[in-house]
């Protein structure tokens, strides 16, 4: 694997890891709790799901456990998930992101990802798509811990 890519990946798994240890951290009471507009659950879905949403093909079917619209915090979901249910869902999610991590190239990464750009609207290559995911991840991670500290926990980050 290429030094840049390997960096990108470990980046990647860090915050993944930090992600998957705020499903641990979250007391109960909270995980059901709307907060920020969301079920706090719901914000560490999405935030695995963009992972589906930046990599996934027309072509393929599907990973997410709800529907685009709940993916997305567009609308409500009609159940919640457990902690389990999560964690597997972020475990499937972490291997689509090392495949689409580990075929990146310093060879490819100029190459435009023709789906997400569509979704987007705007273009984005490969490595602009590996940059986006790990972003998005950071993003989630910061507003997870700012609630967590809101309520006097530490955080995880």
């Amino acid at each position: 694997m290429d030094a840049f890519v390997k960096c990108i990946k470990d980046d990647f798994d860090r915050f993944q890891g930090m992600l998957e240890k705020q499903i641990e951290f979250c007391p109960a009471d909270l995980w059901t709790e709307k907060v920020a507009g969301w079920y706090f659950w719901q914000q560490l879905y999405h935030a695995f799901y963009s992972i589906e949403f930046y990599t996934r093909s027309d072509e393929e079917s599907p990973q997410s456990l709800f529907s685009p619209e709940v993916s997305m915090l567009a609308a409500e979901p009609e159940h919640h998930l457990d902690k389990d249910e999560l964690h597997a869902f972020a475990a499937k999610m972490k291997q689509r992101a090392h495949a689409y991590i580990t075929a990146t190239t310093p060879q490819n990464m100029d190459e435009v990802n023709p789906v997400v750009s569509r979704r987007l609207g705007r273009e984005l290559n490969r490595l602009g798509t590996v940059i986006a995911m790990i972003r998005h991840y950071n993003y989630h991670l910061g507003c997870c811990d700012a609630i967590f500290r809101e309520r006097g926990l530490a955080g995880v980050y």
